[in-house]
Formats: C-alpha cells, structure tokens, sequence
C-alpha cells in the first residue's frame, strides 16, 4: 500500500525556503527602473499541428518567483521522444509563491497536452519537474491541505484523467530541467501573461 503524507503549513514553508534559496541562484536580478505592468499575450493557446498517429510526449516544467513570493511565472517545454518541440514558453502569473508557479505550470501543461491529443495519439506523457513537492503530491505521496496548492493539484489530476493515458510524474535534478527553467525566468522578465482561456481558469484558483 503506498504511504501518504499530509503536507503542514510548517513543512510548506520549508519548501518555499528552500526554492527561495535556489530561485536566487537562478533568477536574472531585475533593474530598479519602474515595474514593468503585466501584458496580455498575442499568442494563441495552442498553433496548428500536423496530425500525428503515435506520440510519447516528454513534458519538462518549472515555476520561478523573485522574492517568493514575488513576481513568479511558469515555464513549459514539451517535446516528443525524438525532440520535436511543440512548446516552449514562459508565462507571467503575477505575485506568488515559488510552489504556485510550479503548481500552475504542471496546470498549463497538461491543459496544453489535452489540446494537442485533438490531433494526435498521445501514447504516453513524461512529466518531469525538479519541484519534489509537485510531483510527490501528483504521484499521491503528499496529501495537501493548504491552498491553493490543494485546488491546483485537483485540477491537474482531472486533466491527467480526461487525457486518459499512462502518465509518469518524474523528479529529475534542477541540471536536467533547464530548458523549462529558462522559460520561466523569460516568463518573469517579459511580464507576458497566459492565453486568455487559461487565464481566466487560473484567476479561479488564486488572485492573479
């Protein structure tokens, strides 16, 4: 039977310390010049992709804040097994908490996979976060009380169920998730918010 822990706010904040400490190592300082205002995006959720007939999706995200919580955004790569991208990007999510981001990222992604199974065969999903906290709380291992992390969970899980195919929740090292951690710093530094479509679902969760 597979052991469960319900996550305290004292061990909450334990890891929000410990991200806040690595986010310093990672995130570009940003000038002193007057804030830059959040800006809606000019992309569309999701650009038209080739019909495929099989694919393993490899999806890599990361949450980034400044001052946790600070300015955050989210950062989503997904590729499939031969390294075709069809996302790269980085989004503005306003002031959060470091483990918001990575929440909401693991959220963006997975609505974003579900838009793409309209034109392929998703065979698999590779999840894959350096966030412990994330994918512990998705694989079951951590039970989460607190909010808005247990409302972004729920939700993520119901768009792991609807897109109904095998999908593992992979804790690699910081090392191995660049590429999502350098979308998000992008996120944090361009202000860009998400598509309106996700926006809107987010602002439902927490104040944006």
């Amino acid at each position: 039977m597979k052991k469960t822990l319900l996550i305290s706010d004292k061990q909450l904040s334990i890891f929000d310390q410990a991200e806040s400490v690595q986010a310093k190592n990672r995130i570009s300082p940003v000038d002193n010049k007057k804030p830059q205002k959040p800006i809606k995006t000019t992309a569309t959720f999701i650009k038209s992709v080739e019909k495929i007939d099989k694919v393993h999706l490899h999806i890599f995200t990361d949450g980034a804040s400044k001052g946790n919580p600070g300015p955050s955004a989210i950062g989503i790569i997904i590729k499939d097994e031969n390294g075709k991208v069809f996302l790269d990007k980085g989004f503005f999510i306003g002031k959060q908490t470091n483990n918001v981001a990575e929440f909401s990222a693991a959220f963006y992604a997975l609505s974003y996979a579900l838009e793409l199974q309209k034109n392929m065969i998703i065979e698999k999903i590779s999840f894959l976060s350096d966030s412990e906290l994330l994918i512990k709380a998705l694989k079951g291992i951590y039970l989460m009380k607190n909010e808005p992390l247990s409302s972004i969970k729920k939700e993520v899980l119901i768009l792991a169920k609807k897109l109904n195919v095998s999908i593992d929740f992979i804790h690699v090292l910081r090392a191995q998730n660049a590429e999502a951690d350098a979308a998000a710093n992008r996120g944090v530094k361009s202000k860009e918010l998400p598509e309106a479509q996700i926006l809107e679902k987010l602002k439902k969760l927490f104040p944006i």
